[in-house]
This record gives C-alpha cells, structure tokens and sequence, in this order.
C-alpha cells in the first residue's frame, strides 16, 4: 500500500513537470509567426498571440488564404486582423521559429533543424466544447 501513494505522488509531479514544459513552450512561440491549416482548406498567417484550454487560438495581424500562400498563382490574401481560430477546426499549425535558432546560434547551442515545426496535427485530439457553427470571426 505504500508503494501506491509514492507512484499517485510521482503521477502527480511528473504531471505538473509537464504542464510547466507545456506552458514554457506556449510562452517561447507568443509573437512568433505561425501559419494554420484548416479542415475546409483554408489557411491562415498571423502572430500568435494566446490559446485557450479548449484549443481556441488567437492571431494578430492575420491573413487568411483560400489556396495555400506558397501556391502559383498567388492570390491576395484577405486581411482578417485580429482572429480567433477554434481548435476543432485546426489540422496543423507551423511556428516560424527563425528568431529561436538565431537566438540558439549565438549561444552556440543551435541544433540542424527545420526552421518551421508543426506543431500540432491531429483533428481527433481537439476539444469539441464550441458549437457547429463557430468559425473564424
């Protein structure tokens, strides 16, 4: 019986060890420029600027593109502003993290990697809390 309380308590440590590696990542891509793939092909460009618990996210200065940005040929982007893009509705999302390896590489801790993640791909992951009819607003 005493084994179970130390493995409830190391249970309860490592979760809040990563809740805190979570909450620091989410905190290194704020202003961070973030491209977002949706489930009805749309795509949207902006900063990130917050999140919330169901996995809503919010962008500043966002553009949103019906073919994809890098497409030929490019087509004007319609200027959204300030967007709140609902979590159910999000395929992926890519962080131009530039400025992370450029920070990296004057610290000389810079590893060979992609200077865009994805960061989150799965649908079937993502809270169902909003209604049907939410979108990008």
């Amino acid at each position: 019986m005493a084994g179970d309380s130390t493995t409830g308590s190391n249970d309860s440590t490592s979760s809040i060890e990563s809740r805190k590696a979570s909450r620091e990542k989410l905190e290194r891509w704020l202003n961070k420029s973030m491209r977002i793939k949706m489930t009805d092909g749309r795509t949207l460009v902006g900063t990130f600027v917050c999140t919330d618990c169901d996995c809503n996210i919010i962008m500043g200065s966002c553009e949103e593109y019906l073919k994809p940005p890098d497409s030929e040929p490019r087509e004007d982007p319609r200027i959204l502003g300030l967007a709140m893009v609902p979590g159910k509705h999000i395929v992926s999302i890519e962080i131009d993290d530039t400025s992370t390896a450029e920070e990296e590489e004057c610290d000389g801790t810079a590893k060979n990697e992609s200077r865009n993640s994805v960061v989150h791909t799965p649908v079937s992951e993502q809270s169902t809390s909003l209604e049907s009819g939410a979108d990008v607003v």
